[in-house]
């Protein structure tokens, strides 16, 4: 292996002295290291004069000799991820909204990085979350709530206005607007904070909303609205995924929809805690 390494390291420089000192080896060395691997394989790899470059037969092995060299170092840093401890599995509970902000890419790069490390997501509603992560269902939480454990590690990666959603061709342009109108919301069961910012943001306009249905996904209340059932208080992420939709800007204070990513405290020197590490990074805080 460390032969078909020389030869792709001579084949991207084409130079053997460029080659060697890449290598952190002597040119005779690379000279010699190569000429056996060319009689290991019965062809010649490459032609040495004027200049240094692929013959034929080089040229229709590099592609594979590339891929080997490239597997063997995943190998290599696979085994060093298991003595280090980087192997294992860890479950993700998470809303929806996080395959919105790039949960799905994030743990396709980790698995990546860490070919020993699974990783399984669990969608799920913040309250399931909270539960499931107190009892070990879950190891780490992407939900609305940062929980209430004082041992859980949390950041808060988004904190976004809310916008009235309507159905297309409404004349609503404001919640104030809507008044009498039909309000579509999470069952409170599913998601209290929710429920509570909703009729924290409706009374601040003076609206008491007539909840007419209630739905335990955003991907029913969107479809709801879309159908003219009624109007609903909608996060600015979601609305911006539905721009059919009629969706204003809604005065809420201080009341956001927030995002958060949870671990268990006791949990932080391990998989787990590296793994909240990388979503923390690639996710941010705010």
């Amino acid at each position: 292996m460390r032969r078909l390494a020389y030869f792709v390291t001579l084949a991207d420089t084409q130079h053997f002295g460029r080659a060697a000192e890449a290598l952190h080896i002597s040119q005779p060395a690379l000279s010699g290291e190569i000429m056996k691997l060319e009689k290991d394989l019965g062809v010649v790899l490459f032609v040495r004069r004027p200049h240094t470059a692929l013959t034929t037969e080089g040229a229709a092995l590099i592609g594979r000799a590339r891929n080997l060299v490239e597997a063997a170092d995943r190998f290599v840093a696979g085994a060093t991820d298991l003595a280090e401890g980087i192997a294992g599995s860890v479950t993700i509970g998470c809303v929806p909204s996080f395959f919105l902000r790039g949960l799905p890419q994030a743990v396709t790069d980790i698995e990546a990085t860490w070919p020993g490390v699974v990783i399984h997501i669990r969608e799920m509603n913040t309250a399931d979350q909270v539960e499931a992560l107190e009892v070990g269902g879950i190891d780490i939480a992407c939900s609305h709530s940062p929980g209430q454990d004082r041992d859980l590690l949390r950041v808060r990666v988004a904190n976004e206005e809310f916008r009235m959603c309507a159905p297309p061709g409404t004349e609503l342009r404001s919640l104030g607007e809507a008044r009498g109108a039909s309000f579509i919301t999470f069952r409170r069961e599913v998601s209290p904070h929710y429920w509570e910012k909703v009729m924290t943001i409706c009374r601040a306009a003076d609206v008491e909303p007539r909840v007419q249905h209630q739905a335990t996904t955003w991907h029913a209340v969107m479809s709801l609205i879309r159908q003219g059932l009624g109007v609903s208080l909608v996060p600015a992420l979601i609305a911006a995924q539905d721009p059919d939709l009629i969706c204003e800007d809604v005065d809420t204070g201080d009341v956001r929809s927030d995002s958060w990513v949870t671990m268990r405290g006791d949990d932080a020197a391990t998989l787990i805690g590296q793994v909240y590490a990388e979503l923390r990074e690639r996710f941010g805080s705010v």
